[in-house]
Formats: structure tokens, C-alpha cells, sequence
């Protein structure tokens, strides 16, 4: 039997080149770097996070003048232990507790997004 892939996310995935970060886990902070994100979260790679635990991710970029933190919940990992892709969904609570670095991250989704065009 044959399996596919089937896509599970509905918002185009949008390449930010050059934005690294941290990521706050229980056992302490760990860098990471975006490999690509949409409104709703991101691929990171750099640093094991198990599927279902929640992580404050942390980062900067020089196309915005505030650094951003958002808690995000892993819904996926990848198999491969070298590159360690995980993607990271951002929480509800993002919306009220920390608006701010939600539209400032939009932003930077957005700017890279024309930037492709």
C-alpha cells in the first residue's frame, strides 16, 4: 500500500531568511533558526522539542525594531534526528496576552512575503 502526503497546513508557508532565536524549554533556553512561518506558526530547526509541549519562542530580525516572544505549542517533528524541523503552532492566548508581538510578527511574514514578488 502506498501512502501520501497530504498537506496539512492552510496557509502558505512564507521563506524568512536570516531570523534565528531561542526557544525557552524546561531544561533551559536552546537557539533556533526559522525555516519558514505563516500567520498561525512556524518551522524552526535546531533543537528537539517533543510533540505537544509548550515553548516561548524568542527572536529578532532586522526588518523589525522589536524583538518578538510568543508561546507556541509543537504539533509536529520530523523524523530526521540531524536536522531536527519541528513545526510550531502559536497558541489562542497569543491573541489577547500578546497582541503586539503577534502584529509585529505579521508584519515580518508580510515583508517577506512581498519580498518573494
Amino acid at each position: 500500500m502506498i501512502q501520501t502526503y497530504k498537506e496539512k497546513r492552510l496557509l502558505e508557508r512564507i521563506p524568512i531568511p536570516n531570523l534565528n532565536g531561542r526557544i525557552e524549554l524546561d531544561e533551559g533556553a536552546k537557539g533556533i533558526y526559522v525555516l519558514d512561518a505563516t500567520e498561525d506558526g512556524v518551522c524552526v530547526s535546531g533543537a528537539p522539542i517533543p510533540v505537544g509541549d509548550v515553548v516561548l519562542l524568542n527572536f529578532e530580525h532586522p526588518e523589525i525594531s522589536d524583538s518578538v516572544a510568543l508561546y507556541a505549542r509543537a504539533i509536529w517533528s520530523s523524523c530526521d534526528h540531524t536536522e531536527r524541523k519541528v513545526g510550531l503552532s502559536f497558541l489562542h492566548t497569543n491573541k489577547i496576552l500578546f497582541k503586539e508581538d503577534l502584529t509585529t510578527f505579521s508584519r515580518l511574514v508580510e515583508i517577506a512575503r512581498t519580498s518573494l514578488n
